[in-house]
């Protein structure tokens, strides 16, 4: 989905004094002539035309989001699931050191992403190689407690790569050591920190293929 920028033209004269007299009352000049905008499309573009349009508006945001695929294994039991607010390897890595410093006073490791959506578990493994052709697969992400183990895969090759869960968290708590540091910045610290880190390099099979996980939430 794409905003079209709009250029029209006004004395200088008269923009300054409009301007001033907006920035008096408080009021944003770039926010106001943007809901002079909504109201003239509304005003003037047919009720129906406007459902249309809404519908098309609606799917290209449904098409532009990306999610994270997650399994979390504990006691042996498997919690499958996806999201949209944690969809990165950094953000997950986030909601571990949470579940694990117990900042919420949650139990479950699943109950600090959020808002997810139940995932069958048949289907987890048939995600990872998905990731190569299907642009929505941010990340699919398997966190393994009982071996205290990760694995994502993140990239169009379909690649994954393991890591021990305290090397990962202290990856975490390296990338969070400067507090005004750009969320890129933390995201590029903690990558680096895990770049020699990893277990099993050289192992290219598809760990999951044959995996049947059971789920519960």
């Amino acid at each position: 989905m794409a905003d079209r920028i709009i250029t029209t033209y006004l004395d200088e004269h008269k923009y300054k004094a409009l301007r001033k007299t907006l920035n008096n009352k408080g009021l944003n000049f770039e926010n106001e002539m943007r809901t002079l905008m909504e109201t003239f499309y509304e005003t003037t573009v047919p009720i129906r035309e406007q459902k249309r349009i809404e519908l098309i508006i609606a799917k290209e945001l449904e098409d532009e989001m990306r999610f994270a695929y997650i399994r979390i294994r504990k006691d042996g039991k498997d919690t499958c699931f996806y999201t949209e607010l944690q969809n990165s390897f950094y953000s997950a890595a986030n909601a571990y050191r949470r579940y694990v410093s117990g900042e919420v006073g949650k139990n479950e490791l699943y109950e600090y992403f959020g808002c997810r959506n139940e995932l069958k578990s048949e289907d987890f493994v048939k995600i990872g190689a998905n990731i190569v052709t299907d642009e929505q697969i941010a990340a699919v992400i398997d966190f393994d407690l009982d071996n205290s183990l990760v694995s994502v895969c993140d990239s169009p090759d379909a690649l994954w790569r393991s890591y021990d869960l305290e090397d990962m968290l202290t990856a975490v708590y390296t990338s969070e050591k400067n507090e005004n540091a750009s969320l890129d910045s933390k995201k590029s610290a903690f990558e680096i920190y895990l770049s020699n880190k990893e277990l099993y390099p050289d192992d290219d099979e598809d760990m999951y293929e044959d995996t049947e996980p059971s789920m519960s939430m």
